[in-house]
């Protein structure tokens, strides 16, 4: 159901995005469902920034997709290493940075977007390949 709410958000159906949003919201809520039963609740509040982060910058508030997307980041950067759930993490950073770099290339602000480029390939290392200095 995430990517699929996703999806309606960034093929800008905000009415369907928004249902899906809150039934997603629930049933995370509830307990029900392997996100619920999987991510932290770091993830949960990361994914959820994430994806309003696309609808903000599709209805052009590039300011409030930037700071969605940047604290989606940093939720995951912070992330202990869990090898189970090394794709979702990855996957939320990689939407939160194609999110941060379109805004901050809107707003004019491409000085900021090697640096995001750089802190999403390290994290993608460490998420992807792994980082011993990092795990628990």
């Amino acid at each position: 159901m995430w990517k699929i709410c996703q999806s309606l958000a960034i093929v800008e159906l905000y009415d369907d995005f928004y249902i899906c949003e809150a039934e997603l919201r629930e049933r995370v809520a509830e307990g029900d469902g392997q996100l619920a039963e999987y991510f932290t609740a770091s993830m949960k509040t990361a994914m959820f920034e994430a994806m309003q982060a696309e609808v903000e910058q599709g209805l052009g508030r590039y300011n409030e997709a930037v700071t969605l997307s940047e604290r989606a980041i940093q939720r995951m950067e912070v992330e202990p290493y869990a090898m189970n759930l090394i794709f979702d993490t990855g996957m939320i950073a990689y939407e939160a940075t194609t999110v941060l770099l379109r805004a901050r290339a809107a707003l004019g602000d491409r000085e900021k977007s090697p640096d995001a480029i750089e802190k999403a390939k390290e994290l993608a290392l460490y998420r992807y390949i792994g980082d011993d200095t990092k795990r628990p």
